[in-house]
């Protein structure tokens, strides 16, 4: 989820808007959907699809049941987080106080995990 239709390289504006609970409970609006692009410190390049865009959250967030159902596996521990397809490391985040900050070059995204009472 993004804030910014700036992030997308490809963006299609939703007929009507799509109600989402982040992980405070606030309900907001997503009012489009796309692909973004974005490349961490060890050179790898991160596409991430089905991207919501909602303009009244403070930062971008990864949805971590969506990177499961993608078949990636999530690992968390007190200090760091790691995203993994077939057992490679592909993102790692570090942990700073109860969010996880994706370890990348050109954006801020945060990693958070959130209950979205619509997709269960």
């Amino acid at each position: 989820m993004t804030p910014s239709e700036e992030d997308f390289f490809e963006y299609k504006k939703l007929r009507e808007a799509i109600q989402v609970r982040v992980a405070d409970g606030v309900v907001m609006s997503a009012i489009g959907r796309g692909s973004i692009r974005f490349r961490c410190k060890n050179d790898t390049a991160v596409t991430v699809n089905e991207v919501l865009h909602i303009i009244r959250l403070d930062r971008r967030l990864l949805v971590v049941p969506k990177i499961v159902q993608r078949e990636y596996n999530v690992r968390f521990d007190e200090k760091y987080c790691g995203i993994y397809k077939d057992n490679v490391l592909t993102i790692s985040a570090k942990r700073t106080g109860s969010v996880y900050t994706l370890d990348v070059e050109y954006e801020h995204a945060k990693l958070v995990e959130h209950e979205d009472a619509g997709n269960k």
